[in-house]
């Protein structure tokens, strides 16, 4: 499941230091399929080593959250950040931001 994948790869951003409290954020894209929901994207001000599956949401291309339940993106600056660096991966890939620009392939 990407929502479990992408709560892995916040904790363990957590754990390296690398996603301090509430200060990083991490995205896949999504299949095509899962259209118009984009990219998942862990919630604007969760801490990352508590995080979990429910602090998951889906953003469409433009980076403007999909049945959110109250959670919020990023507050990146528009265009999103999450659909311009997936745009980029055509494959998924776990974008840890702010902190590390790398991917790592799941």
């Amino acid at each position: 499941m990407v929502a479990e994948q992408l709560v892995q790869t916040a904790r363990w951003g957590s754990r390296m230091g690398w996603a301090p409290a509430t200060s990083t954020n991490y995205s896949v894209r999504l299949p095509d399929n899962a259209a118009p929901a984009y990219c998942a994207i862990t919630s604007s001000g969760v801490d990352k080593s508590t995080i979990e599956v429910e602090h998951i949401l889906a953003v469409d291309q433009h980076g403007g959250p999909i049945d959110t339940d109250g959670l919020k993106p990023s507050a990146e600056p528009p265009p999103s950040i999450y659909s311009s660096i997936a745009r980029w991966e055509p494959e998924p890939c776990f974008t840890p931001t702010r902190s590390q620009q790398r991917c790592s392939r799941s």
